[in-house]
């Protein structure tokens, strides 16, 4: 699934950003939502949510983030159920066919490593260009995580501090702060990053 900023909004939409689109409008359907009723809840302005529901733009991570947490379902529902897919396993998640959600906009990817059926926590491996990383503003959730730096450096900020991470170290932080984080270059980084609740995985 490719994600991208109402910045490239005058680009023809892909199948996958009119298929998102579409079942972000089902889930806001099925609740007997409007636009400005969806927008009060989400903090999210009607025009984004429009273009993102028509698939002209797709939404940020943080934008996902608030829509999940309204219409009360892991991300993975908005991508599809991946538990129907062929050779699904709900224990072993096996090299090369892990799924994974790109962040152009941001310069980044997250490769999900957890089977679809993560219940209290999930792993992921969050791939992030020089320059890339979460985006400029800090963003919030329920939870906690933690993550371990495979390849390259990044700076985290949490509340107030921040830090240079480089390869071969962790952190773990409460999600309720706020928090983002960045690759300063200006190689590629990579970093093992664990989320509870599960973040995409499925609703149990």
């Amino acid at each position: 699934m490719i994600a991208r900023s109402t910045a490239t909004a005058e680009l023809p939409p892909t199948d996958d950003e009119k298929l998102l689109g579409a079942r972000l409008r089902q889930f806001r359907q099925q609740r007997g939502l409007s636009l400005k009723q969806l927008s009060q809840r989400s903090d999210l302005s009607v025009g984004m949510l429009s273009q993102i529901e028509r698939g002209i733009a797709t939404p940020s991570l943080r934008a996902l983030g608030r829509l999940r947490e309204v219409y009360g379902v892991p991300l993975a529902r908005f991508f599809g159920d991946e538990a129907a897919a062929p050779g699904f396993d709900d224990v072993v998640q096996r090299a090369g066919h892990c799924r994974r959600v790109e962040f152009p906009e941001v310069r980044m990817a997250k490769e999900l490593v957890s089977p679809a059926s993560a219940r209290t926590l999930e792993m992921m491996v969050i791939v992030m260009e020089a320059g890339g990383g979460s985006g400029p503003e800090p963003y919030t959730h329920e939870g906690e995580e933690c993550g371990h730096v495979l390849e390259g450096c990044i700076d985290l900020w949490v509340g107030d501090r921040s830090w240079r991470l480089g390869q071969g170290d962790s952190f773990q932080f409460a999600s309720s702060t706020p928090h983002r984080f960045h690759n300063p270059g200006p190689a590629r980084a990579r970093v093992l990053w664990t989320v509870t609740p599960p973040f995409y995985g499925r609703k149990i």
